[in-house]
């Protein structure tokens, strides 16, 4: 696009025909000259960073005010994205020329689960949600007592996965997709039982139509709940999970992944019981802080309140001029071992034996 803007710029300049290329080191130099690259594209829409700034503070700012009308002290966000079961790279090194680009997989690269997550203003995580693609029995009425009793599973997965419903709901449907069915599960099984029923629960969802059909929004005024809409296409900078939550999340999946890739003998993608594991885990690896951070970001909550919670470490890592000093002090008490290095198990003398 560079060098076609460029010739064209060229061309209704008037300047002599055919005496410009644009070739690709002109592309080069042109770059180097002001400072600019060519980079990969993080995200792709009509909402300018602008335009999302503005609706980021107009959101907050609809947020504490709700908070103030309810008079609760903390607002929740949930979340549903999907997880994969291989994380593979899109790029990887390769000889120069090659036509054929080979890459290690177990064939599962297209396999997703749904992974709903839950947490508050003041830095918890609940329980999170994962839906898994099963087939549906092939009659009604069983279909329906799979859904009611086991979660959508059929009997023999079931069995397998009831002891897995332990810090984590894991259902099955045809698609392995979200749906309003799901998010009234969600509202049940993490606000029907609590202590105060009278006390009304702020709950920020995205715009997906399966979060505002009439019966969950019933049930959400049954349990004293109050949905707030994220506007679409602005969740990336007006949703705390979007904001911090998620990356950190995949990453430590992606973690997993390559342990296991680097295994010798033939991969195999996870099993689900291996997923579920993961995917608790590396929820239960996000800090309070990280938690925060996403409503702090999203302008719901001040950023003192979110820099108030965090430990003496994480202080320290905002300061903006290091204390070299400190560091020096600390570098000479730790203690190190002195090794006599034997001249004939050097590896060059070993190597020239």
């Amino acid at each position: 696009m560079v060098r076609i803007h460029a010739k064209q710029c060229y061309e209704s300049a008037g300047l002599p025909v055919n005496k410009f290329a644009a070739s690709q080191t002109w592309l080069h130099s042109f770059l180097r000259r002001n400072s600019l690259s060519i980079r990969r594209r993080t995200r792709q829409s009509q909402k300018t960073p602008e335009d999302a700034a503005i609706q980021a503070e107009k959101i907050g700012r609809s947020v504490r005010d709700k908070m103030v009308e309810l008079r609760v002290d903390r607002v929740y966000n949930a979340d549903q994205t999907a997880i994969n079961y291989e994380y593979l790279p899109t790029r990887t090194v390769a000889a120069t020329g090659s036509k054929t680009i080979w890459m290690k997989s177990a064939g599962k690269d297209k396999d997703r689960v749904t992974l709903m997550v839950l947490g508050d203003s003041i830095g918890n995580k609940y329980d999170p949600f994962m839906v898994f693609k099963t087939k549906s029995a092939k009659f009604e009425e069983r279909a329906r007592e799979n859904t009611a009793f086991q979660h959508g599973f059929g009997d023999k997965l079931w069995r397998e996965l009831r002891g897995e419903q332990d810090s984590v709901q894991a259902y099955g449907n045809s698609a392995g997709w979200w749906n309003s069915e799901l998010t009234i599960q969600v509202l049940i099984y993490h606000f029907s039982n609590r202590r105060n029923m009278e006390e009304p629960i702020l709950l920020l969802l995205d715009e997906f139509s399966g979060h505002w059909r009439t019966d969950v929004l019933i049930f959400a005024r049954l349990l004293n709940v109050e949905l707030m809409a994220i506007p679409a296409g602005y969740t990336f900078a007006c949703q705390p999970a979007d904001i911090s939550w998620n990356k950190p999340l995949k990453d430590m999946l992606r973690k997993n992944w390559n342990s296991r890739s680097s295994v010798p003998f033939k991969l195999k993608a996870p099993t689900r019981h291996e997923l579920i594991g993961w995917t608790k885990a590396a929820w239960k690896s996000l800090s309070t802080t990280v938690v925060m951070s996403g409503f702090s970001k999203a302008q719901i909550i001040p950023k003192s309140s979110y820099s108030s919670q965090l430990n003496d470490s994480d202080q320290r890592l905002l300061n903006i001029e290091p204390d070299w000093e400190l560091f020096n002090t600390l570098l000479g008490q730790i203690p190190v071992v002195r090794h006599v290095v034997d001249p004939s198990r050097d590896m060059d003398t070993l190597a020239s034996m």
